[in-house]
């Protein structure tokens, strides 16, 4: 996938990026999204009149630190789902996923996932913990579907 990707957007490093998870640490993936805010222009937003763009995949790059998989999946490409957990800034996510309110900050980053001797370094950047879950077809469900939640 990623060799089609980095063919497809001539010049993508996410095959770079992924094989540090999974020659470190034993255990990564790559998450696939739809990303609407690139490729070429495809209409025009008759209320807003903002340029409509024809969108594009995103690859992302994961450590096990920040996904998990159906429990009791043996295989991870084929577990009926998985969640992806992200720690974004309270503006970013109230205009990703287009909240009237501003979400609260209730999660914070530390300068490495190891702790050091000193104890967690915290950062000052307020951040929102948001919870995308992803479902394949199934026999519960007929379609894939992403469901994000957030604090």
């Amino acid at each position: 996938m990623a060799q089609a990707h980095h063919l497809f957007n001539k010049g993508s490093v996410i095959a770079a990026q992924a094989s540090c998870p999974f020659w470190c640490g034993g255990a990564g993936a790559i998450c696939v999204d739809w990303d609407q805010t690139v490729g070429e222009p495809i209409g025009q937003n008759p209320q807003t009149g903002e340029m409509i763009l024809a969108g594009g995949t995103k690859l992302t790059s994961l450590s096990i630190h920040e996904f998990a998989v159906e429990p009791g999946t043996r295989n991870a490409e084929k577990g009926r789902w998985w969640i992806r957990g992200l720690a974004l800034p309270p503006a970013e996510v109230q205009e990703t996923y287009n909240l009237e309110d501003l979400p609260k900050a209730d999660a914070r980053a530390i300068d490495s996932v190891w702790r050091s001797s000193e104890g967690e370094r915290a950062t000052n950047v307020p951040l929102t913990r948001v919870y995308v879950y992803y479902e394949r077809p199934n026999g519960r469900s007929d379609r894939d579907q992403v469901d994000t939640q957030y604090h």
